[in-house]
């Protein structure tokens, strides 16, 4: 049996193990290790924004990293992060 990939077809490289994956219509995944750690629906962008914070604050990859994958300036991740740190998910 082998084991899952890493990095699926069409996914992004953010760090060791970590994979960022997107389809058009704005569904995502992030992948640790080949397993889906964070989704989000197309619309949702509270969901991806969390996504984004959780993937940083679990140490799975540099900030910078995260930012540059999500297509975000990472002062945008530093706002959601103090958002998500003073007690709810980025909006």
């Amino acid at each position: 049996m082998q084991p899952s990939p890493v990095a699926f077809a069409g996914s992004s490289h953010i760090a060791d193990g970590v994979a960022f994956l997107e389809d058009t219509e704005g569904n995502g995944s992030v992948f640790l290790w080949g397993m889906a750690a964070w989704c989000w629906r197309a619309g949702d962008p509270a969901a991806r924004r969390l996504a984004a914070v959780q993937v940083v604050n679990s140490k799975a990859a540099r900030q910078r990293q995260v930012a540059d994958a999500f297509s975000v300036h990472e002062n945008s991740l530093v706002r959601w992060r103090s958002i998500y740190e003073a007690g709810g998910a980025p909006r």
